[in-house]
């Protein structure tokens, strides 16, 4: 009796198990067709989202399978701390879709069938959503909207324990001090001060991208009122914000 009972139990934790992944993988292939014309790449691997205390949101990706290593990162940039709806953490096995615009990317997370939208505030952005939306067979437990001025995309190798303990303000700090491959740091493992900080990009700039190593790359897109900034030295791309230049005062009447 005893061992039908423990079969029994085994067999229907096998068959949620399987449709839970049936069901997973019908959505990804829903969400490819709703995207078709305006997808570019696909990555799969097990992804982290977290928000960082400079008011980003991150998401990183382990494509490889190496233990403690991802190689894809996401970071969208706030002007402020905004109240984002996410679970910080383990977001389990995840299929990343990116878009040729490079503006905004979706993730489709195998953890409570989630879609996330990661990308700038802008229409273009809630156009994609609405793409999913319209699709009948697509079933999902929601959507997730995280919009922000920037989004940076980045491919490299960074130690995930290293991230998490670096305790840095800022995503690009804390990727820095990670990384397993970039050496142009300084002894503290943070941006040498003394390169010269844009060197492609730059003021009028809405976006730009570096390739410095292979497999080791970045690119930014930024929204109204910020510039795209990529620094070759460190591969890290963002976005600045536009100097507001101030009027000269108007001369007095004589």
């Amino acid at each position: 009796m005893k061992t039908s009972f423990i079969s029994l139990f085994c067999t229907i934790i096998l068959f949620c198990s399987c449709s839970k992944e049936m069901y997973f993988h019908r959505t990804s292939s829903e969400v490819s067709k709703s995207l078709l014309q305006v997808q570019d790449k696909a990555t799969s691997g097990t992804g982290y989202l977290f928000k960082t205390l400079n008011n980003e949101v991150v998401f990183m990706q382990n494509t490889s399978g190496i233990k403690s290593e991802f190689d894809k990162v996401v970071v969208v940039a706030f002007e402020k701390e905004v109240d984002i709806s996410i679970d910080p953490g383990d977001i389990n096995y995840v299929d990343a879709i990116y878009f040729k615009d490079k503006r905004s990317l979706i993730l489709h997370s195998k953890k409570n069938n989630t879609i996330y939208l990661l990308g700038l505030n802008e229409i273009q952005s809630k156009d994609k959503i609405e793409l999913l939306r319209q699709n009948p067979n697509l079933k999902t437990k929601g959507f997730k909207i995280i919009l922000g001025y920037g989004i940076s995309v980045l491919s490299g190798k960074w130690n995930f324990d290293k991230f998490i303990k670096s305790g840095s303000f800022s995503a690009f700090d804390g990727l820095e001090i990670a990384s397993t491959i970039n050496r142009n740091i300084n002894k503290n493992g943070l941006r040498d001060p003394n390169k010269k900080e844009c060197t492609s990009g730059g003021e009028g700039a809405t976006s730009c991208s570096i390739g410095s190593w292979p497999d080791v790359s970045c690119s930014v897109s930024c929204g109204d009122g910020y510039y795209a900034c990529c620094n070759s030295s460190t591969t890290t791309c963002y976005c600045k914000k536009v100097a507001i230049s101030l009027s000269s005062e108007s001369p007095k009447n004589k």
